[in-house]
C-alpha cells in the first residue's frame, strides 16, 4: 500500500511540476523525477529482435515501463544494441529479464515518471525480443535526451 500511495504522490508531484526535462542530459541522476513523453508501439507475430526505438549519438534513452499483452506462451524481452545485419544483433544488452508469458496474462510496469532502469546509452537501438511467433501486442514507454 505505502508503494501505491508513493507512486501516486510521485505522478502527482510530476503533474503539478509539468514534469520538465533537464535541460542537459550530463549530470542526470538516476534520482532525479522526469517524465516519460514517449511511447513505442509493438503488434506482431515475429520472433527474434524487431526495433522499437532508433538511437541517436547525442542522446541516451531512459525507459519508463511496459505494457506487454501476449496472444500465447512467449518469452519477451526489451534490449539494446546496434544493428549491422538484424536489429540490436551487437552488443545486445537486456533492458529487462526475459518474461516468460502466457496467452493474455501480460506483464505491466509503467508510471508517468522514470524510475530508475538502466540508461540506454547514446548511440544504441532499442528492441523487443521474442522467442516465438506468438502475437505479441506491446508499448514501451520512454523518454529521449
Amino acid at each position: 500500500m505505502r508503494k501505491i500511495l508513493l507512486a501516486g504522490a510521485m505522478a502527482l508531484g510530476c503533474i503539478a511540476s509539468l514534469c520538465s526535462l533537464p535541460a542537459k542530459a550530463q549530470g542526470v541522476s538516476p534520482n532525479q523525477m522526469f517524465g516519460c513523453n514517449q511511447s513505442a508501439n509493438y503488434d506482431a507475430s515475429t520472433s527474434g529482435a524487431t526495433k522499437l526505438i532508433t538511437g541517436t549519438s547525442t542522446k541516451g534513452i531512459y525507459v519508463c515501463g511496459w505494457n506487454i499483452m501476449p496472444g500465447g506462451t512467449v518469452s519477451v524481452q526489451f534490449v539494446y544494441g546496434t544493428q549491422v545485419t538484424n536489429p540490436c544483433d551487437t552488443g545486445q544488452t537486456a533492458i529487462t529479464p526475459a518474461f516468460q508469458l502466457t496467452a493474455q496474462i501480460g506483464e505491466i510496469d509503467h508510471l508517468p515518471v522514470y524510475t530508475g532502469i538502466k540508461p540506454v546509452p547514446t548511440g544504441k537501438d532499442v528492441c523487443i525480443l521474442t522467442n516465438a511467433g506468438t502475437a505479441v501486442q506491446a508499448i514501451l514507454y520512454y523518454t529521449q535526451f
